[in-house]
């Protein structure tokens, strides 16, 4: 299914906002959902709009697999030194509170958060954290791992 919503980098003609979708199933009917780079390239409220929508649909138990960018100064320190992706990852630029992004030009290019920040959006949501935070290789502070989604990531569950 395609949602022709608009983003400023992956859909900027599109022509829905966020704030007027609706995933199509039914309350309660989900049991997981797998979310690979998209929280990375997302403002505060579109990460809380989708995640109101998976609280929805998920049943029960049900799961979310998401991954994200965290961000404090150890984290960014490293990442600005080792520059481990093709992308370099710095998130010098402050978009908002607890929210840094890479490039002002490209604000949604790449987003990263600080835990805090995290954990507020979660505990809005009324999803609860299945797991500690899996911190991935991105920044060179963490070891990579047969584990490792490169990018942090986040288990939720619905309680």
């Amino acid at each position: 299914m395609h949602f022709d919503i608009k983003d400023q980098l992956h859909n900027p003609l599109g022509t829905r906002t966020l704030d007027e979708f609706e995933i199509p199933c039914a309350s309660d009917s989900v049991d997981r959902i797998i979310l690979w780079s998209v929280f990375t390239h997302m403002a505060e409220h579109d990460i809380s709009l989708y995640l109101k929508e998976f609280r929805r649909v998920l049943k029960p138990g049900g799961m979310v697999f998401a991954t994200f960018f965290i961000i404090n100064d150890e984290i960014a320190k490293s990442a600005r030194a080792t520059n481990r992706t093709i992308f370099d990852l710095r998130f010098e630029h402050l978009y908002a509170d607890g929210c840094f992004i890479n490039d002002p030009v490209h604000p949604m290019g790449a987003v990263a958060y600080t835990v805090p920040k995290v954990r507020q959006i979660i505990e809005a949501s009324e999803l609860k954290f299945r797991y500690p935070i899996l911190f991935g290789s991105w920044s060179g502070l963490f070891p990579s791992s047969a584990t490792d989604a490169g990018q942090d990531a986040l288990v939720l569950y619905k309680a």
